[in-house]
């Protein structure tokens, strides 16, 4: 069957459409084809199952060093399957079980599979024959449930303390994009004022500009962006007007500034070609190893020291927001749904439902913690904002007055505010929160 299919157009499918190429492979009765189809497809259902058939067609002598190769072979696939990105944990671990247990025959292998990935019913269940695997289930359960009193209270201080200087730090970056912003307006200003190329524009750009950065001054509503807008059209009518770019004026000490070795223009004590001899050069190698210079720079064994984040710069705010990111909890999560079945789990083994109820109230604590430290650092945002939105005016009697709605230009984002402050822990399932409130408190 398998000459019915050139290699070229074997190759090709497996490449382009690997679904379809196992499906014909299969139904030539291909089974390598139909194995390596199998495998690029990521279906191991398939692929252990032509291996047992290939394992079926062999002699006795033969069927016995062939099942050790698929033994050898299932736990391959195994731990393939259990490193898959494709598939969540859970999902992965399950299925790597199943494999270790049906076609390696190692069940205690194949439970571990399920207790690594706090599948705790499932292992119950595959322990119904084992006394002691019930046992072991249940003292890794009770394990992971006091592993997580530890860590869910690691992962809540984190968050908090990183919260409470991201608070601190967000509006520093917030000001020196403004500062950042204001300078380069206040750079192209000057450059307008001191009769530079810009200056060509018209007159009345220039007084526009001016009255706008004197509007500004005074506590009027005029913002960068129209201040922006003037500087951007004058530039325009500008570079319509004359046709002839600022840019492409150059001296010749310009050109040099950026010399390649093609460059001949700006002679030096090389020749003129900007080479250095094989003698010069040897003679420069040797002064700068004696003074720790390599490649133009300086180089000094045990100098390369791990660069310290600046506080308040943009890499603390980004290292900030990957802390708050990786210690919340939202739903759907592995962790969290891990948390609900091991709380479930201890319930119904009837022995330790009071270790239930500590990893219950741990959870409901930490993830209070959590929400009180994003409202309060929320709230107190609010209020900064409605502070700087309220101006003060003197009145003929020399007395200041609040006057509201006088809104300042709103700050520039910096793109990460919205996300941060979605960040929460999850509910556990509704079914956990049943039962405590029936069992009332403890």
């Amino acid at each position: 069957g398998y000459s019915l299919l050139n290699e070229a157009t074997h190759r090709s499918l497996l490449v382009e459409k690997a679904q379809e190429a196992l499906n014909l492979l299969v139904s030539i009765g291909c089974v390598e084809g139909g194995k390596r189809a199998a495998r690029v497809c990521g279906d191991w259902r398939t692929y252990l199952t032509l291996c047992v058939e290939e394992l079926e067609t062999l002699g006795e002598e033969e069927q016995l060093s062939g099942n050790t190769e698929l033994i050898n072979t299932a736990y391959e696939v195994a731990e393939e399957v259990s490193q898959n990105p494709q598939f969540d944990r859970k999902t992965r671990m399950q299925e790597a079980s199943q494999i270790l247990s049906q076609y390696a025959n190692d069940d205690e292998a194949a439970l571990d599979m399920l207790l690594t990935g706090e599948l705790w019913t499932e292992a119950r269940h595959f322990s119904r024959t084992h006394a002691r695997w019930i046992a072991k289930t249940l003292e890794a359960a009770g394990d992971y449930a006091h592993t997580g009193l530890l860590d869910l209270t690691e992962k809540c201080d984190a968050f908090v303390v990183a919260n409470q200087r991201y608070a601190v730090v967000l509006p520093l970056r917030h000001q020196a994009k403004i500062d950042e912003e204001e300078g380069l307006a206040q750079e192209m200003a000057k450059e307008f004022e001191a009769g530079s190329v810009f200056s060509l524009a018209s007159n009345i750009s220039a007084s526009s500009l001016r009255s706008t950065r004197s509007n500004a001054s005074s506590g009027s509503t005029g913002s960068l962006s129209s201040m922006r807008s003037v500087v951007s059209s004058s530039i325009s009518s500008v570079i319509l007007a004359g046709g002839v770019s600022a840019f492409s004026i150059s001296s010749g000490d310009d050109m040099n500034k950026h010399k390649s070795k093609f460059n001949t223009i700006g002679g030096d004590n090389t020749g003129g070609n900007g080479h250095l001899s094989k003698a010069q050069r040897k003679k420069l190698n040797k002064e700068n190893k004696k003074k720790g210079v390599k490649g133009g720079k300086k180089f000094m064994k045990g100098s390369s020291k791990k660069n310290k984040i600046v506080p308040g710069s943009d890499a603390e705010l980004q290292s900030l927001i990957s802390t708050l990111k990786g210690k919340s909890i939202p739903e759907n999560d592995d962790y969290l749904l891990s948390i609900g079945e091991t709380i479930i789990f201890l319930l119904r083994s009837q022995t330790k439902i009071g270790l239930a109820r500590e990893l219950y109230d741990a959870y409901l604590n930490c993830r209070e913690r959590v929400a009180t430290s994003q409202s309060e650092r929320i709230a107190a945002h609010q209020v900064e904002e409605s502070n700087n939105n309220t101006h003060t005016n003197e009145n003929g009697n020399g007395e200041y007055r609040a006057v509201e709605g006088v809104n300042e230009p709103s700050k520039p984002s910096i793109g990460c505010e919205k996300e941060v402050d979605a960040l929460h822990w999850g509910t556990l399932p509704e079914t956990v929160h049943s039962f405590f409130s029936y069992m009332g408190a403890p």
